[in-house]
């Protein structure tokens, strides 16, 4: 499974990459904080609902600490050939390492 720290990914977003940023948390926790860039929003429950939606660019997956998004990547791949990279600490990490202003929960 394929892997990205908070650091390589701010360069990424930074540069321009074309990649989809999935957020897999629950909607309350979106409001809480998220990393800007972030082109889809579902739910881990409802992955499978949008497998359709990120097929056609390399997507980045996080969630609040880097499980969810495992799980999920795990999931999308059982059905689809997507290029998905988990963004490991998730939301944690980036407010330790890129913003820490960014509220935590």
């Amino acid at each position: 499974m394929k892997r990205i720290d908070v650091v390589a990914l701010k360069r990424r977003l930074d540069d321009g990459d074309e990649l989809y940023l999935v957020d897999v948390r629950e909607p309350y926790e979106w409001e809480i904080a998220s990393i800007p860039g972030t082109t889809h929003r579902f739910p881990l429950k409802y992955v499978m609902d949008h497998v359709n939606e990120i097929q056609d660019k390399e997507c980045i997956v996080y969630c609040r600490s880097g499980k969810r998004s495992l799980l999920a990547i795990e999931m999308i791949q059982e059905v689809a050939p997507i290029q998905c990279t988990n963004l490991e600490g998730g939301v944690l990490a980036w407010a330790q390492h890129i913003d820490p202003s960014m509220t935590t929960y």
